[in-house]
């Protein structure tokens, strides 16, 4: 099953997102590896 999502309610509250999901994704990624030293063999 797939889910999607429409942004459109919250664009029209002036909502915009400033990072896409793949990059938001990455950062958090890099950031748990980073938080918990996990990067680092």
């Amino acid at each position: 099953m797939i889910k999607l999502t429409d942004p459109s309610k919250l664009h029209s509250l002036g909502w915009k997102h400033k990072v896409e999901l793949e990059d938001g994704i990455k950062v958090m990624y890099d950031w748990y590896l980073n938080k918990y030293n996990l990067g680092a063999k």
